[in-house]
């Protein structure tokens, strides 16, 4: 037979399967504990004797080691959320002042991957394997533009905003732009982030033809000495809106 420790909780039904992954026999088997074990009060190591006997009488005893520990042995938490000493401690309220509030604290602003959390009571000591997934995409708000034909756009033109909790996010312009056919047209947008979440988005181009001529500004009467050289463009500009200020 191969047998196996186990880790378990103070309370808990232990079986006497529970310590057996194999058993290698002709006849039948059946396992029991050579002695029912005490139930313990505190936490830490303790022994069990197990008996596996065939059904022609034949047995092998074993001891196995039984760890009662006051934590979860693994917890999933999403990026961003934040993790309580519940997440991680059996009874919160009886071992709070095994769990240090700073290791919450650095858990909580570390990025997504896999760590381990360890408390100590005495000399004992227990652990959680902790992993921070990233599920959630990038938040990515969009806004419409507008241009004459024959301009240009950049990606970030059509960007409101693009956050995600992991850090900068990588833009990606998901659409052709034409800018010599007037009228409106799709653009789409995507965001990923660094642990390969995407979000997409869509907003509107719309292609206009100018047709305003540009206005004229400070075209007022002058007055110069006689002789001197008229400068015509003093104080005068012109605003287009295709092409701005000419």
């Amino acid at each position: 037979a191969e047998f196996n420790d186990l880790v378990a909780v103070l309370g808990q039904e232990l079986k006497p399967e529970d310590f057996v992954s194999n058993v290698f026999d002709l006849a039948e088997t059946t396992v029991s504990f050579a002695q029912i074990p005490a139930e313990p009060q505190n936490y830490g190591d303790y022994h069990v004797e197990l008996l596996v006997t065939d059904a022609n009488g034949n047995s092998i005893t074993a001891q196995c080691r039984v760890f009662y520990t006051w934590m979860y042995e693994t917890f999933t938490m999403e990026l961003g959320d934040t993790a309580e000493p519940g997440d991680f401690l059996l009874d919160p309220e009886k071992d709070a002042a095994l769990l240090d509030q700073d290791v919450l604290d650095g858990l909580n602003q570390s990025p997504a991957g896999t760590y381990t959390i360890t408390t100590g009571d005495g000399d004992l000591e227990c652990s959680t394997v902790v992993t921070i997934e990233d599920t959630t995409p990038p938040e990515l708000v969009l806004k419409e533009v507008s241009f004459f034909i024959g301009g240009t756009a950049e990606l970030e033109d059509f960007v409101e905003s693009a956050t995600d909790l992991s850090g900068e996010v990588a833009l990606e312009l998901l659409t052709e732009l034409d800018f010599e056919t007037a009228g409106a047209q799709t653009v789409k947008i995507s965001a990923t982030d660094i642990n390969g979440n995407v979000t997409e988005a869509e907003t509107t181009l719309t292609i206009t033809t100018d047709t305003v001529p540009p206005v004229i500004y400070g075209m007022d009467a002058m007055y110069i000495s006689k002789n001197e050289q008229a400068n015509y463009y003093l104080g005068v500009s012109a605003y287009d809106d295709m092409d701005g200020y000419i």
